[in-house]
C-alpha cells in the first residue's frame, strides 16, 4: 500500500515551523476497461483489462473500498442508439445510487456516455456497475470505469 504525505499551511500563523498539519492518504486509484460489447441485463459489468489497481480495491467486476472515505468514480461507455429504453445504473450495497438513460436522443449511429460523480463509502462497501434495458442496444467495444479516493475519513 502506497501513501501520499501532504502539509497543509494553517492560516494566520506566521511562525515558521509551526501551524502546519500534516496528513498522510492512502492511494487508492483503479481503471478499468471492456473491450466487448455487454450481453446481459442487470448484472454486474466485469472488464477485459484492469488497467491499474493502486491499494488493491477492484476486485473483477466490483470495485470495494479499502478505507471509508469519498471517492471519485468515472464512467465512458460507447452506445448505440435505438428505440428501447436502455439505462446505465451505479449500484453501491445493492442500491442504484445512479441511473442514467442511454435511450436515443438524435439521428446518429452512437455516442459515447461520459460522467463522473463523488460518492462517500464505507470501508468495504461494494461498487458496481450494471444495465437494465436491452444490452445490446448498448453497442460498441469501449466501456471504461474508474475511481480515486479524494478524501479518507
Amino acid at each position: 500500500m502506497s501513501f501520499q504525505y501532504t502539509r497543509y499551511q494553517l492560516p494566520g500563523n506566521s511562525v515558521p515551523g509551526y501551524g502546519w498539519l500534516a496528513c498522510i492518504q492512502p492511494n487508492i486509484a483503479f481503471t478499468v476497461v471492456r473491450n466487448s460489447q455487454i450481453t446481459e441485463r442487470l448484472t454486474p459489468i466485469s472488464f477485459d483489462n484492469v488497467v491499474a489497481n493502486i491499494g488493491e480495491g477492484f476486485h473483477n467486476p466490483y470495485f470495494r473500498a479499502p478505507f471509508g472515505g469519498v471517492y471519485e468514480l468515472d464512467l465512458n461507455f460507447e452506445y448505440t442508439f435505438g428505440s428501447k429504453a436502455v439505462y446505465l445504473e451505479v449500484v453501491v450495497k445493492q442500491k442504484v445510487i445512479m441511473r442514467r438513460s442511454l435511450t436515443n436522443e438524435c439521428d446518429c449511429n452512437g455516442a459515447m456516455f461520459e460522467m463522473k460523480l463523488n460518492v462517500h463509502l464505507v470501508r468495504g462497501d461494494q461498487v458496481y456497475l450494471r444495465i437494465d434495458g436491452d444490452p445490446k442496444a448498448v453497442g460498441g467495444a469501449y466501456h471504461m470505469f474508474s475511481g480515486h479516493l479524494i478524501s479518507k475519513d
